[in-house]
């Protein structure tokens, strides 16, 4: 969008101002420094696939590095825009232009995500029938915001292999506390409460467990945040030893997918 911006005030053809011709300049310091970001994380991912286990600290460290200037690279897409319109007194600056959009939105097609396909039969491996324990089992899928955790969930969800889950629900689990997401959980599933006030967090986590009981479910759990938010309602789904039940949680947090994890 940014190489698109330029070529856009280019090809019109006429005199630029000074203070537009910086502002271009500035547009493409920019372009370059995001490729640079984008190439190095690429080289960290390649070197990633070769690294021992002994490096992959210092591998989770560079990709919690790698976030923070993504960020920092979104604020100063705001930054030339903001200069040019406080310097200028130009008619054409009085619309504000959006910033470029997050490399990936929350709801991506599978079609325009790369490399999607093996961690997606990774996870279809994970359902499968443990034949030695058969019991539930936590999977946590993390990484930060934006780089498709929940696309590979609904992939995940919505394949075949899935249907040999019943129950199955799916669930929100942003900006909501422990009472929401069981109540969230409740309305999926179709169970019938009392209203709102008059329900606690123990007697719903003990009727949602009543409920899956002898039940292979398969739960997701879509964006927590907080580790306090699985140790209140974990005990909400049962072991349900010899079913093999399966709840997949996804999380931009490192400790939370460990917390939560079998």
């Amino acid at each position: 969008m940014i190489a698109r911006t330029i070529d856009d005030q280019i090809s019109r053809g006429e005199h630029l101002s000074s203070a537009r011709t910086q502002w271009i300049q500035e547009l493409r310091q920019l372009a370059y420094e995001i490729e640079d970001c984008i190439d190095r994380y690429v080289y960290r991912l390649t070197y990633k696939q070769q690294a021992s286990s002994i490096r992959r600290a210092t591998i989770v460290l560079a990709s919690s590095q790698f976030a923070d200037e993504i960020r920092k690279h979104r604020d100063k897409v705001k930054e030339p825009y903001e200069r040019i319109r406080r310097y200028t007194s130009d008619s054409q600056w009085s619309t504000p232009v959006e910033p470029p959009a997050p490399a990936y939105d929350p709801h991506t097609k599978k079609a325009d995500l790369v490399g999607i396909d093996v961690p997606q039969e990774e996870l279809l491996e994970l359902l499968e029938d443990d034949e030695v324990e058969r019991r539930r089992k936590v999977i946590s899928i993390v990484g930060f915001n934006g780089v498709g955790k929940t696309v590979l969930a609904e992939q995940v969800y919505e394949n075949d292999a899935a249907n040999q889950f019943s129950p199955k629900a799916w669930i929100d689990a942003q900006e909501k506390d422990a009472k929401a997401v069981l109540l969230s959980l409740h309305s999926s599933l179709g169970l019938h409460n009392e209203p709102q006030g008059t329900s606690n967090v123990k007697l719903l986590s003990s009727k949602l467990e009543g409920y899956l009981q002898d039940k292979r479910y398969l739960i997701v759990i879509d964006d927590m945040r907080t580790e306090l938010l699985w140790s209140t309602i974990g005990s909400a789904f049962p072991d349900n030893k010899g079913l093999s039940c399966r709840i997949i949680v996804t999380t931009p947090i490192q400790s939370i997918a460990y917390a939560c994890s079998s």
